[in-house]
């Protein structure tokens, strides 16, 4: 199932239901400035928001956790987390717990935890992300999944903030979606 996550990423690059982050804790920049383990509250944040997001459409999403982007050649490798997140958090059975710690925390009116896969690959330690939509009936009620009250969703390959006026009609247009299913 990577294989195939991975070369879609490679291929169509971060879309409606897929991203990549090289880490979900520890701030990489800092680290490959001065060599110092430092977690980031506000880039976890950003990729908490991009959860909820994929939470709150009809086809859930993926996120891949120990790849980086080169957005100067548009391309994406894989570094793991190993050198990162691993690093403060020691085992991969300690990581995923403080990750499902910090989204329980966090996310509000979740119903479902997405599935945290840890992935072995070329050496490389990563993490899948695989995150579940919301039933049809939560749509149907208007019960998005948020933040502190913020709801989100996906435009493309952008997390962006719902308002409180746009909660009927981004909830309609997932209905219509499911219709279109319905049909098929």
């Amino acid at each position: 199932e990577f294989d195939q996550i991975f070369m879609r990423l490679k291929s169509n690059d971060e879309s409606q239901d897929l991203e990549a982050k090289e880490s979900f804790f520890v701030d990489t920049r800092v680290l490959k400035s001065n060599g110092t383990i430092q977690t980031n509250d506000s880039m976890t944040d950003k990729i908490i928001q991009t959860v909820v997001a994929f939470m709150n459409q009809r086809e859930g999403g993926d996120l891949l956790i120990g790849i980086h982007e080169n957005k100067e050649k548009k391309e994406f490798d894989i570094v793991g987390v190993q050198d990162t997140d691993l690093k403060k958090y020691i085992t991969t059975e300690k990581y995923k717990n403080a990750i499902n710690q910090k989204l329980s925390s966090t996310i509000e009116r979740s119903g479902k935890t997405p599935k945290l896969n840890i992935i072995n690959y070329e050496g490389k330690t990563l993490l899948h992300i695989k995150v579940n939509s919301l039933p049809k009936d939560r749509f149907q009620n208007r019960e998005l999944v948020s933040i502190k009250g913020d709801c989100y969703c996906r435009k493309g390959d952008n997390t962006l903030k719902i308002s409180a006026s746009e909660i009927n009609d981004f909830c309609r247009n997932v209905l219509d979606g499911f219709k279109d299913d319905d049909e098929e």
